[in-house]
């Protein structure tokens, strides 16, 4: 007896260890979002691309600043004669339209030095005259910026939903498998019962090949599901930049998808700030109606007033006009682009009314899940209680063996579809969230500007 004791209390303990090492470690969902929002490809390249979005930015910025540049040459003919020519100047376009310049001409030549500084200013009166047309570039430059936040949101948007998407998937077959592993254990154990009434001759024989092939039909299904199980574990892992190989306890955070519906003036509200495709069709229009005034300026005539002051003691100011006669191209130009921006304009009110409708189309559908949800669980239980009644009715003998085990199928289904209309749900609620701008914010994620 001590013996065996001590070898059971090393078996015993063999086991401990061995399920202390084999601890599966969870990853909830917003860990999963971590991990992609910090290793998934499409997000480290939107980032890196980041980088050159906002220098493109300053650039814009730059070219209302001072622009400096030094030239300088050094030329020798032969062994007697040395030419050294400096040539530093400075220009600068303001946002009125008005530019300056100054530069400075100086060189040596066979130790005898002579150089003059120039001075020039010119100032547009009509065309490429005051802030609206000069401040132009910059302004799209600053709208290009907001378009590049935009698409790098929606970018890692994507991406998280993505990987909840496919989260949701794991999770459904992991609940799958549960609701299949039980069925196979009320078809075994009721298989049992059958076996008992046949030998004691209270039930006929008939009823045993019936209930194997229940049986058979359970663990097909679970096999299937193995297999479907399998597959989408490893693409989850790869989508989060992991070893497919890796063992992880999945769960599902229902919290966070049972918050209250906003009402469709709110869900509106908040899609209009919030939905890229919209905000960027605004944006577009800004743009458009920029070039359209841009091209409206570029038909109007040319007069500049031109100034110039010279260290050589020569000044200067003279009016430069230039009138286009019959100027098709920029007529046609002008034309062109109030053409697309009127096009524009009759777009983006279209796309509103899309946006509304869609709106109020995805919470309707919201909506219905939920009661689809709470009508599903009510009819597992159901299920389950007619089940439990039938299996009770055929003890006594009040029910067919045909009549449980269409109970029993009838339980299955309603636990799968419960299953598959929650996972629905989550994934709508998902798509809702990107679709008003709220992913990132749900999740907690913030973007590097």
């Amino acid at each position: 007896m001590g013996l065996r004791y001590i070898i059971w209390l090393i078996a015993s303990c063999s086991i401990c260890v061995a399920a202390q090492t084999t601890t599966i470690k969870p990853l909830p969902l917003a860990e999963a979002v971590a991990l992609a929002n910090a290793s998934n490809p499409a997000v480290r390249m939107s980032s890196i691309q980041r980088v050159v979005d906002k220098y493109a930015l300053q650039l814009a910025y730059h070219a209302y600043a001072p622009q400096y540049q030094f030239v300088s040459t050094l030329n020798q003919a032969n062994t007697t004669d040395l030419t050294l020519g400096i040539h530093p100047s400075v220009s600068w376009r303001t946002q009125s339209g008005i530019a300056l310049g100054a530069s400075y001409q100086g060189g040596q030549q066979d130790g005898s030095y002579a150089g003059h500084a120039d001075i020039m200013v010119k100032i547009p009166l009509m065309r490429g005259s005051g802030y609206t047309i000069n401040d132009i570039p910059l302004e799209n430059a600053i709208d290009q910026e907001a378009m590049n936040t935009l698409s790098y949101r929606d970018a890692v948007a994507s991406v998280i939903n993505t990987v909840q998407a496919q989260y949701f998937k794991v999770i459904a077959d992991q609940e799958q498998r549960a609701a299949l592993r039980l069925s196979l254990q009320r078809s075994q154990e009721t298989l049992a019962e059958y076996q008992i009434k046949v030998e004691a001759g209270d039930m006929a024989a008939s009823s045993i090949p019936q209930q194997e092939s229940q049986i058979l039909s359970d663990k097909m299904q679970l096999e299937h599901n193995a297999n479907a199980y399998q597959a989408d574990y490893k693409a989850l892992m790869l989508l989060l930049g992991l070893n497919p190989q890796s063992a992880f306890r999945l769960s599902m955070p229902t919290e966070q998808y049972d918050t209250p519906l906003p009402s469709v003036e709110a869900g509106i509200k908040a899609a209009k700030l919030g939905n890229y495709r919209y905000q960027q069709q605004l944006i577009s229009l800004r743009a458009l109606g920029r070039s359209a005034r841009k091209a409206d300026d570029d038909t109007r005539p040319i007069v500049d007033i031109v100034g110039t002051v010279s260290t050589e003691g020569q000044k200067g100011i003279g009016l430069s006009l230039t009138i286009p006669v019959n100027d098709m191209n920029a007529e046609y130009a002008a034309l062109s682009a109030n053409s697309a921006l009127a096009k524009e304009t009759i777009a983006l009110e279209q796309a509103e009314r899309d946006l509304v409708a869609q709106v109020n189309d995805t919470l309707e559908t919201l909506k219905s899940q939920r009661k689809q949800m709470d009508l599903a669980e009510k009819r597992v239980g159901y299920a389950k209680q007619n089940y439990e009644n039938t299996r009770l009715s055929h003890r006594y003998g009040k029910a067919s063996a045909y009549e449980v085990t269409s109970q029993m199928q009838t339980l299955l289904q309603s636990e799968l579809t419960l299953i598959d209309i929650r996972i629905q749900y989550y994934t709508e609620y998902a798509e809702w969230n990107k679709f008003i701008g709220n992913t990132l914010t749900q999740w907690q994620i913030r973007l590097v500007k």
